[in-house]
């Protein structure tokens, strides 16, 4: 979206249950995409999306210094039943 005008551009299709996504310096876009299992990255100058990493259950996406960082395992813990921790976390990829 052009944050002065309003358009809007689509840039992929495909994702599936996207939760976060962030934009690097040079216009790519990092996608987390919760139940498919993967962080997508979307090259700013156009081709296809394509697996950043794959990574279980990941909702939020944000880069910086270099990094790809991202939460896993968001829906851990859910269920009541005793034993069932929640198991989520933060981790960092390299760029």
């Amino acid at each position: 979206m052009d944050a002065k005008s309003g358009k809007t551009r689509r840039i992929a299709t495909g994702l599936v249950s996207a939760t976060g996504l962030d934009v690097a310096r040079n216009g790519d876009v990092f996608v987390s995409e919760l139940f498919a299992g993967r962080i997508t990255r979307i090259p700013a100058k156009g081709g296809d999306p394509r697996t950043f990493v794959e990574a279980p259950l990941p909702a939020a996406v944000e880069l910086h210094a270099g990094k790809v960082y991202a939460t896993l395992n968001v829906l851990s813990g859910l269920s009541g039943e005793p034993g069932d921790a929640p198991a989520g976390r933060v981790v960092a990829y390299r760029r």
